[in-house]
């Protein structure tokens, strides 16, 4: 995960999750109980000791925010790459504050 502050100082998030794609292979619908997006926004209101009613759509899923790594496709390289230069973007330095006592970055520790 990346902490991120906008212009007007408001903090928010970006997270790069991983899946094995037997398992999950689509986000879903999120109004569908089950799905892998429904999962995902349940965990995070969860997290932040919110109910779904409480506020919405603090969750957002970007277009084009799914890669299958297949180290067997012919084109594993392009894909990986691709993968890279969109986790970049959660590396730079002008949305980051330092020295707050704040971390900007994370992961998991399991």
């Amino acid at each position: 995960w990346a902490r991120e502050y906008s212009k007007n100082g408001k903090c928010h998030f970006h997270i790069c999750l991983f899946f094995n794609k037997d398992a999950y292979y689509h986000l879903g619908h999120l109004k569908h109980s089950g799905t892998l997006s429904n999962l995902i926004v349940r965990a995070w209101y969860s997290a932040l000791g919110l109910e779904l009613e409480d506020c919405r759509e603090i969750v957002h899923f970007p277009d084009n925010c799914r890669y299958v790594l297949n180290v067997n496709d012919p084109d594993f390289d392009i894909i990986y790459n691709e993968l890279l230069e969109r986790l970049d973007y959660l590396t730079k330095l002008d949305t980051k504050v330092f020295g707050e006592g704040d971390r900007s970055f994370g992961c998991s520790r399991g």
